[in-house]
């Protein structure tokens, strides 16, 4: 058996794999990629480079379908990333090489690694502008009229030397104003984006989405207790919380047990709880947690006979299918249901 020493010794000498902070930046706009936030991931005290894209690569695969983790920049923090297109000689910053360690990187949000992803918004002209920008600047030409012009030069270069010079970065300023501008041009059509969906997605007031969320949940109940007449705490105004009793359910994990117990054959079947599946079950009382259970009424009929449900933008998200799936139980499957977010629809409705 191990002493306490030999096993202290032991956790000592196998650190556990730091966590590297990073950000995902779109390479043209330099925003967060399609609204992403700061994250972390771990990785081995030993990885380098390629390691960590594979790793944050894996951990934003759904983001980033269709891109693999070769296509992948990394520099070392924001402040790196901002000076990516600052001219040679003037503190421009440079990626990560593929085999450099990026332990003691990315200790914190605040000094994340940037992940650099191809954009999703960009342009065939920037991109060629682009190229032509680092070939520029990578050219053998380029790179000895720079030195040859820097400040105290020695040996001083010659007037061709000094034209050729003054041409170059003519060429350079000539490309890069190009380039700001289809960069501006995207952000521009960007930010008009931005604010035409802030604009429409006022939509539905919050409290017209509680309304329709307490209606839901006493349209359940009044639809129940028409077909189990269960007891009710108010005579003939059924509640959510009268059906959750009468089905023996407390919270989710009442439903969640039984449902599960069920399954393995320990308890008999019922009717109240199997009217509706699990998954709904446990939708309605957390909606319920929401809002007030004691409200008695049905859902709001549109003007074509369909039914009217405008729900939050977080509950419409995960629950928008439940919600039609919930209707249709209650009303017949021919039943039309027009679902809302109440942060997408036009910002004149009630």
């Amino acid at each position: 058996m191990a002493s306490s020493r030999q096993v202290t010794q032991a956790s000592m000498s196998y650190p556990p794999p730091p966590l590297v902070w990073f950000l995902l930046l779109d390479s043209v706009t330099g925003l967060p990629y399609k609204g992403t936030n700061a994250n972390k991931v771990s990785v081995s005290s030993s990885a380098d480079v390629v390691d960590f894209r594979e790793a944050a690569h894996l951990k934003n695969s759904s983001t980033l379908t269709g891109i693999t983790s070769a296509q992948l920049t990394v520099y070392k923090n924001k402040a790196a990333f901002d000076k990516r297109n600052a001219a040679a000689g003037e503190g421009r910053e440079e990626p990560l090489e593929e085999d450099s360690l990026v332990y003691g990187l990315g200790t914190s949000k605040k000094e994340a690694l940037v992940v650099v992803v191809p954009s999703s918004t960009g342009s065939p002209e920037l991109d060629q502008l682009d190229q032509e920008i680092k070939a520029l600047e990578n050219s053998e030409e380029y790179k000895t009229l720079a030195y040859k012009n820097h400040a105290w030069p020695v040996p001083k270069p010659t007037e061709p030397e000094m034209g050729e010079w003054q041409l170059l970065k003519e060429k350079l300023a000539d490309l890069k104003k190009k380039e700001d501008f289809y960069r501006n041009a995207i952000l521009s059509t960007n930010a008009h984006s931005v604010k035409k969906f802030d604009k429409t997605r006022k939509g539905y007031k919050k409290d017209t989405a509680i309304k329709d969320e307490r209606l839901l949940l006493s349209d359940v109940a009044i639809k129940m207790w028409e077909r189990f007449q269960f007891a009710c705490a108010f005579e003939d105004e059924p509640s959510f919380g009268d059906l959750k009793r009468a089905a023996g359910f407390g919270n989710w994990k009442d439903v969640h047990n039984y449902f599960r117990r069920k399954a393995k054959g320990e308890v008999q079947e019922d009717e109240i709880k199997d009217s509706l599946t699990k998954e709904a079950w446990i939708w309605l009382i957390g909606l319920n947690q929401r809002v007030n259970e004691l409200f008695h009424d049905t859902l709001v009929t549109n003007e074509d006979g369909s039914l009217r449900l405008v729900l939050e933008h977080d509950v419409y998200e995960g629950g928008r299918k439940l919600a039609e799936e919930l209707v249709r139980t209650l009303y017949g499957s021919s039943k039309k249901v027009d679902i809302k977010d109440a942060l997408s629809v036009s910002s004149t409705s009630p």
